[in-house]
Parts: structure tokens; sequence; C-alpha cells
């Protein structure tokens, strides 16, 4: 969890729910699946923004699922003082969003960075 100096909250972790609520600009509006004989399964990493109100899914002010189509987790947040959001976490998915540096070990990239400022992606990758 991260706070900003307007105290906003910031929250990212891994979700298998295809029912997370989108606001803002999202960068990724679905959960990426894959079909297995198990069945359809996907864990995403996720990144929530709340405006200070406490009125819970009402401050909803930015949220997007990050992920390919493995294992995916937001690990830890922090937001800097222009308001770009910061996450690192790791993944097994070979086709894990590093538009700019992706480099990929044979099980996907392991660890990440997340750079966002405002409605776009700056920068994911090893």
């Amino acid at each position: 969890m991260a706070l900003d100096s307007s105290g906003n909250v910031y929250l990212t972790g891994s979700t298998t729910s295809t029912a997370l609520p989108m606001a803002g600009s999202p960068f990724q509006k679905a959960l990426v699946t894959t079909a297995t004989t198990a069945g359809t399964v996907g864990t995403d990493a996720f990144i929530i923004k709340f405006s200070p109100n406490g009125q819970g899914t009402a401050d909803l002010v930015y949220s997007t699922y990050l992920g390919g189509s493995d294992l995916d987790q937001g690990n830890a947040i922090d937001v800097d003082a222009s308001g770009a959001i910061y996450v690192v976490g790791t993944t097994r998915s070979g086709d894990f969003p590093c538009p700019l540096r992706p480099m990929r070990q044979p099980a996907g990239c392991h660890g990440f960075l997340y750079h966002q400022a405002g409605p776009r992606l700056l920068d994911a990758g090893l």
C-alpha cells in the first residue's frame, strides 16, 4: 500500500477475479486467462487507486489488471510526488506486457518494474 500527498491510497497484489471494477483509463481491462484441462485459469497483478474519502468503490479513481497468461503478482507499490505509479512484482507469463525492455527468461519475466504516469504505461520489464 502507498499514499500520495493528497491522501489517495494505492494498492497492488494479485487476483483471479474477472470482475475487478475498472476506473480511469486502465492499461489492461480484463484478466488474461489460459484454457487448461482443469478449466480456464489466470492470475494477474492489479493496481488500484482510491481517493481519500473512505467510501469504498465509490472512491475508485483508477484500476487495472497487469499480466499475461500465467501467474503474475504485484508485490510492492509506490507513487512519486508527480503521481507516477511504480509497481514491482513477479511473473511467470511469457506474454507479460514488457513493451520497452522485453527481456524474457525461459519461463517469462521473473521480475518486473511497472512505471506509469497518467493513463499510459511508461515501462515494464526486468
